[in-house]
């Protein structure tokens, strides 16, 4: 728990920060692919996360291919790629 200090006015306002710890996109991405035995599409792992933009999951994927962390396999209808955690 931080403590932050606000003047205003004359007045000294005392606030109770409790940071919060963001988990990283692609640390959450890693996470779905090692709990899935079966490899994820694109969609599969946008509708686990369906706030976040398409474009931002993409370039965490992109990332991940770039650093060798990604297996990737296409599916038996050759229509869209699977990834696996290697």
């Amino acid at each position: 728990m931080a403590i932050s200090k606000v003047q205003r006015r004359n007045k000294l306002e005392v606030k109770h920060i409790d940071p919060s710890y963001v988990i990283p996109t692609r640390d959450k991405i890693i996470k779905f692919l090692t709990e899935s035995d079966n490899g994820l599409t694109f969609g599969e792992i946008y509708s686990m996360m369906p706030n976040m933009s398409p474009r931002n999951i993409r370039e965490h994927i992109q990332k991940l291919k770039n650093t060798k962390r990604l297996r990737m396999e296409t599916c038996r209808c050759h229509a869209s790629t699977v990834y696996f955690v290697k």
